[in-house]
């Protein structure tokens, strides 16, 4: 069975955050194979990704100190 652009989309968010199952990305897979739209969906929606992420990065490296991002990596660190 088939399954709609809309649930698509929805398993190319999922699959970008490491939350797909198995079954989903099959589903996925199957999908792309005959949609052309959702493929350029998926193309366009990694290009705003990369954008946004290279912004997000230039930006702090610009406005924080060098302590705050020791701070914030020590953070993220010990978190883990």
């Amino acid at each position: 069975m088939s399954i709609s652009c809309k649930k698509a989309t929805e398993l190319v968010s999922k699959k970008e955050e490491g939350k797909i199952s198995w079954s989903e990305k099959y589903q996925l897979i199957q999908h792309m194979a005959v949609c052309y739209l959702c493929r350029f969906f998926v193309s366009q929606n990694k290009q705003i990704l990369k954008s946004t992420n290279d912004y997000k990065n230039e930006e702090l490296e610009n406005k924080l100190s060098s302590s705050n991002k020791t701070a914030m990596i020590n953070a993220i660190l010990d978190s883990e």
